[in-house]
C-alpha cells in the first residue's frame, strides 16, 4: 500500500512540475504575442503620424519657398530703383519704373500651429484614453487569472481532504460516489484531428466530411480522428460523455508525451503502452489498453 502512494505521489510530483511549465511556457506565449501586438500597432501609429507630419511640413516649404521668391524678386526690384533714382531723366524714370515687377498678392501662412496643436490635442487624449482602457482591462482579466490560479489551489487541497476521507471509505459505486471527482473539461483545440470540428465553447466535437483549416501544430492529430482535454489530470477523476449518431465514441486519457503524427498505433487511443480507451458503438462497448481488450 505504502508503495503504491508513493508511486502515485511521485506521478503527481512529475505531473505537477510538467503542468506548471506547460502553464507558464503559454503564459509567456500570449504575453510575447500580446507585446508583439501592441508593439505593431505602436509602429503603425508613429507611421501615421510621419506621414502627418510630412504633410504639414511639406505645406509650409512650399510656401517658405514661395517667400523666398518673392524676397528675392523684391531685391531685384529695390536694386533697379536704387540705379534708376540716381538718373536725371524722370521719362526714363517713369517708363522703367512701369516694368518694375511687385508682389501681386498676400501670402497666406499655412495654418501649421492649429494643425500640429489639433493633432497633437487628439493623439494625447486618444492615448490617455487607450491606456486608461488598456490598464482597466488588464487589471481586471489579470485578477481573473489570479481568481482562477487561486481557485484551483483550493481545489487541490479540497481534493487533498477527499482523498484522506476516501482511505476510511469503500470505494465509489453509484454515480452520486463518482460525481465527487468530476472534471469539467475544455477540448485543446491544438491537439484536433482536422476533420473534428468544435461547438459549445470546445464541450462539443463532431467529426466533419472536409478538413478544417487549423494551424500546424505539434500536439495535433494528424491521422486519428482524435482530441484531447486542455487541463491534465492526477488522481481519481470523473467525466461523462454524450454522443449522437450511427457511428460510436471513443473515450481514453493517455500521457502526454503520446505519438500524435502518422496513423500508427502509437497514435491511437488505446493501441499503445500510453493509453487507454473505452470504445462504445449502440450494442458493444469495451476497454483497450496496449491494443489489449
Amino acid at each position: 500500500k505504502l508503495r503504491d502512494t508513493e508511486k502515485e505521489l511521485r506521478y503527481v510530483i512529475r505531473y505537477i512540475k510538467h503542468s506548471t511549465e506547460a502553464v507558464v511556457e503559454e503564459s509567456e506565449r500570449i504575453f510575447s504575442k500580446l507585446i508583439r501586438s501592441i508593439e505593431k500597432e505602436g509602429s503603425e501609429l508613429k507611421e501615421k503620424l510621419r506621414v502627418q507630419e510630412r504633410v504639414v511640413v511639406g505645406q509650409a516649404e512650399e510656401v517658405l519657398e514661395m517667400i523666398q521668391r518673392e524676397i528675392s524678386e523684391l531685391k531685384k526690384t529695390e536694386a533697379e530703383l536704387e540705379r534708376l533714382s540716381r538718373s536725371e531723366d524722370h521719362i526714363y524714370f517713369l517708363q522703367r519704373s512701369k516694368c518694375l515687377k511687385f508682389p501681386s498678392r498676400t501670402v497666406e501662412m499655412p495654418n501649421t500651429d492649429a494643425l500640429t496643436y489639433l493633432m497633437y490635442k487628439t493623439m494625447r487624449d486618444t492615448l490617455s484614453d487607450l491606456n486608461g482602457s488598456l490598464d482597466e482591462t488588464l487589471s481586471r482579466d489579470f485578477s481573473r487569472v489570479s481568481d482562477k490560479v487561486n481557485s484551483v489551489k483550493e481545489g487541490s487541497n479540497t481534493s487533498e481532504k477527499t482523498k484522506g476521507k476516501d482511505a476510511d471509505h469503500t470505494e465509489p459505486r453509484t454515480r452520486a460516489d463518482f460525481l465527487q471527482y468530476f472534471n469539467d473539461l475544455t477540448l485543446d483545440s491544438n491537439t484536433a484531428n482536422p476533420y473534428l470540428s468544435f461547438s459549445g465553447g470546445r464541450r462539443t466535437v463532431t467529426t466533419r466530411y472536409e478538413p478544417q483549416p487549423y494551424p500546424n501544430h505539434p500536439d495535433r492529430f494528424t491521422s486519428w480522428a482524435q482530441v484531447l482535454c486542455r487541463a491534465g489530470m492526477a488522481g481519481r477523476c470523473y467525466w461523462e460523455v454524450e454522443w449522437a449518431g450511427n457511428g460510436g465514441v471513443s473515450v481514453g486519457i493517455c500521457y502526454k508525451s503520446m505519438n500524435r503524427i502518422g496513423g500508427g498505433s502509437d497514435c491511437k487511443l488505446g493501441h499503445n503502452s500510453k493509453s487507454w480507451s473505452l470504445d462504445c458503438s449502440n450494442n458493444l462497448c469495451f476497454f483497450q489498453h496496449n491494443k489489449e481488450s
